[in-house]
């Protein structure tokens, strides 16, 4: 489906300007995510898109500030990883 008619099509330019990606891309950053545990995926949020601070979100009871930093890792290698695989540059050497 064109991402135009997706019901959730604010919520991915939402995250696009957030991110700076187009929005077909911040659709698939987000089905990305979606393959990871709920805290991975609330630090990712709360740091990239609603532009938290770590320890901030510590208070909010997402851990300790080094939780919330691995949780936010997991994410980023995670969304890494995934596009890497979609590129065809799986091992980080460059297309096959």
């Amino acid at each position: 489906m064109p991402i135009e008619l997706s019901d959730d099509h604010d919520y991915y330019v939402e995250v696009a300007k957030a991110l700076q990606l187009d929005a077909t891309l911040a659709r698939t950053a987000c089905a990305l995510l979606n393959s990871l545990t709920f805290a991975p995926r609330r630090a990712f949020y709360a740091l990239a898109i609603e532009r938290r601070n770590v320890e901030e979100c510590a208070s909010l009871g997402y851990g300790s500030v080094d939780q919330v930093t691995a949780q936010f890792k997991q994410a980023v290698i995670a969304l890494t990883r995934g596009f890497d695989r979609l590129s065809g540059d799986v091992e980080g050497g460059g297309k096959s």
